[in-house]
């Protein structure tokens, strides 16, 4: 039988099913169990210490001895425990001690007003620890989405005599104050408790919320909080939210299904609810404050800066021009295209390698651990003889070099290009 002829009797009928006993790849990942539990702070910080200001406690973790002063400043929600993999990675890289802070209202720190979240109090908050750390390297400020804002703030402060750099993850004045408005939608849509931390940690990997399991099981514990139990009546309203039970999957497609809390009576036992740190939602007033301005705040800072985004089309007018007059560096669909760079790909140390090899080593800020190898870390690329002919010939004719100019030492010497 000809192959046309099988086409045309075959025509129209049903998929054919899969065969009885075969595990497909598909069903082999689905099938796979992943581990959920949590990983200790331990090993990717060396310690954990708390700074006394005032009547407030400040909770940081600590990796590095001696070196270029890092500080991160973690998103809102998240905690000092989100850049673990990052601190862990940059220290290997380079020679520097990194601190990460949990802010006002979030981790383990405590304040005598959890609720203030105001550009001004976070800023202050940060100079203040800085300040106690009594620190003589210099100081560089990494800040993530709203650590971000606050870093810009805090640098424009002037109280941080020490500080010798500025970066800022994932955020731009006018893409953030647009964003506002779906906030409620977005923290509306998460689950409000969970029955245990390794359902969180499976509940934030396979809905997006962390898109690295290592990052979440080290991470989402600073996130949440313990708070009574299945069986008291005080962790509920009188409308129960929803608790995070199970994750269905199908095929493609991932379901996060919340049940209402079963009845007391259907409970045997205690159990613990974990709910989050803290309610995002009851800071709203804060949240224009934060970005108002930001822009413009961003360019007067004289010192070197590094933006990072998922593309130039998230930068607003006055950064725009601020950019082509070279008052910052630009960092823009790193080692993911067409991605937008947040704190989850971040953690993976993609980000970072930019980070690594062009901020420390560009402004003397930090020396490498060993040789630094660019192919190593994915910042060079192995260049076939075609290749590097092809780009040439497309460079040539961008500039609109003829044939005179491409064999004019001059002509080739002004119109020099550097590939990486």
């Amino acid at each position: 039988m000809s192959s046309m002829h099988k086409k045309v009797l075959t025509a129209g009928l049903p998929p054919r099913g899969a065969i009885p006993g075969r595990i497909t790849t598909s069903q082999r990942l689905f099938n796979a169990k992943k581990d959920f539990s949590v990983k200790s702070w331990n090993g990717y910080f060396d310690t954990e210490e708390t700074i006394e200001v005032g009547s407030n406690l400040f909770h940081l973790y600590r990796n590095g001895n001696n070196g270029t002063l890092i500080v991160f400043l973690h998103g809102g929600g998240f905690s000092g425990l989100s850049w673990a993999l990052l601190t862990k990675y940059l220290v290997s890289s380079v020679k520097c001690q990194c601190i990460a802070i949990d802010l006002r209202g979030h981790g383990n720190t405590h304040t005598t007003n959890d609720d203030d979240l105001s550009a001004s109090t976070l800023a202050s908050d940060v100079c203040d620890v800085i300040e106690a750390l009594n620190v003589d390297e210099p100081v560089i400020l990494i800040g993530h989405s709203m650590g971000g804002a606050i870093a810009v703030h805090a640098a424009s402060t002037n109280r941080i005599t020490k500080l010798a750099g500025l970066i800022v993850l994932d955020v731009v004045e006018g893409t953030a104050l647009e964003s506002l408005a779906a906030m409620h939608g977005v923290l509306a849509s998460r689950p409000q408790m969970f029955r245990s931390i390794e359902k969180a940690n499976e509940w934030c990997t396979k809905s997006g919320y962390i898109r690295n399991l290592e990052s979440a099981r080290v991470s989402m514990i600073g996130q949440l909080k313990r708070e009574g139990s299945r069986r008291s009546k005080t962790c509920f309203t009188s409308q129960p939210p929803g608790v995070m039970d199970a994750i269905a999957e199908d095929g493609d497609e991932e379901q996060v299904t919340c049940q209402k809390e079963p009845s007391v009576s259907d409970n045997k036992e205690d159990l613990p609810i974990y709910v989050w740190r803290i309610d995002l939602s009851k800071t709203e007033q804060y949240w224009r404050g934060w970005f108002t301005g930001l822009s413009s705040l961003f360019l007067s800072i004289p010192l070197p800066k590094i933006l990072m985004l998922a593309g130039i089309n998230n930068l607003d007018r006055d950064l725009t021009i601020g950019q082509m007059q070279g008052k910052f560096q630009l960092q823009w669909n790193c080692l993911y295209p067409h991605c937008q760079i947040n704190l989850t790909s971040l953690l993976s140390g993609n980000p970072l390698r930019c980070f690594t090899n062009k901020h420390p080593q560009r402004h003397n800020f930090a020396a490498c651990v060993g040789e630094f190898d660019r192919k190593k870390h994915g910042l060079a690329k192995e260049w076939t003889r075609s290749t590097r002919r092809r780009t040439r010939q497309s460079c040539r004719s961008y500039f609109g070099l003829s044939h005179s100019a491409q064999t004019d030492p001059v002509s080739r010497r002004s119109c020099h290009v550097t590939f990486y």
